[in-house]
């Protein structure tokens, strides 16, 4: 596995990433104070909610690295990648780089995508995923809030199939990461920012907020990381309305979730399908 990080990342790449990733946190906790989404957010629940949240942005990337070099072995003996993208190379044009340079975030969204709906559609899958809806005061570090068990799914659901299609140069690919996680931060945040005519062209965070919502309408919405045009496509598009900012969270939970909620909820959710199942 060491042999495997060494190969695909540079030290010096992933320490940059992961710097760019905490400045940018430490960015939107400002904006969050300046511009509020919700201005009166249950202060007690947020501090509890966070400092859970925090514990899963140290844990999570251990389980993301264990199944990205799993899934990279396996995408290798299938024989991929099929799509090599390096935007290091000379010669290519400043137009192409730029195109070349949305490739991965594209690729990513669309298995995201089928991803992310398949935790909503399947219930094994959502006992694992309703972590990160448990959260009332949605907020920057909801970005964080995913159970360990998800990242590592992410890997097969998501790195396999793209390890499988393209190969990105490792700096690139260190970059790439610290984008995603970077506006993944940003359209969790309790920002009132719209992007205006651009909402349905990337993701911000009036549109995910939907997808957040407690609200019955909104239910089974807005699936996409960066790009609105696969909900558009497969019909699950919902453009928010101007001044449209629903409350978030689990219509069926209150409060914070203690210790044992956050680690062991989907194992018990998994037992009382499975013994239901028999009754």
């Amino acid at each position: 596995m060491w042999d495997w990080l060494r190969a695909n990342y540079s030290l010096a790449a992933l320490w940059s990433a992961w710097g760019a990733i905490v400045l940018g946190y430490i960015g939107f906790l400002f904006l969050e104070r300046l511009l509020p989404a919700h201005r009166n957010p249950r202060i007690q629940e947020l501090a509890a909610d966070g400092r859970a949240n925090l514990v899963f942005f140290f844990l999570n990337p251990v389980a993301l690295f264990s199944g990205g070099w799993l899934s990279g072995e396996i995408a290798r003996h299938l024989g991929g990648p099929l799509l090599r993208v390096d935007l290091t190379l000379v010669g290519i044009d400043p137009v192409t780089r730029f195109v070349l340079a949305f490739v991965p975030f594209f690729v990513f969204d669309f298995f995201y995508y089928w991803f992310h709906r398949s935790q909503h559609a399947w219930p094994w899958f959502w006992q694992v995923h309703r972590l990160h809806h448990s959260e009332h005061c949605l907020n920057v570090t909801t970005n964080y809030r995913h159970h360990w068990l998800e990242e590592f799914f992410r890997a097969f659901f998501i790195f396999l199939p793209m390890n499988w299609l393209i190969s990105i140069a490792p700096v690139f690919s260190a970059v790439a990461a610290a984008l995603i996680r970077q506006w993944s931060s940003f359209f969790h945040a309790n920002i009132r920012v719209s992007l205006g005519p651009l909402t349905g062209v990337f993701t911000g965070p009036q549109y995910h907020r939907i997808h957040h919502s407690i609200e019955s309408r909104h239910i089974g919405r807005n699936y996409a990381a960066f790009f609105p045009v696969w909900d558009w496509v497969f019909g699950t598009y919902w453009r928010p309305a101007k001044g449209e900012w629903p409350e978030s969270g689990l219509p069926e939970t209150n409060g914070v979730w203690g210790f044992k909620e956050v680690v062991f909820s989907p194992f018990v959710g998994w037992w009382q399908r499975f013994a239901g199942s028999f009754k």
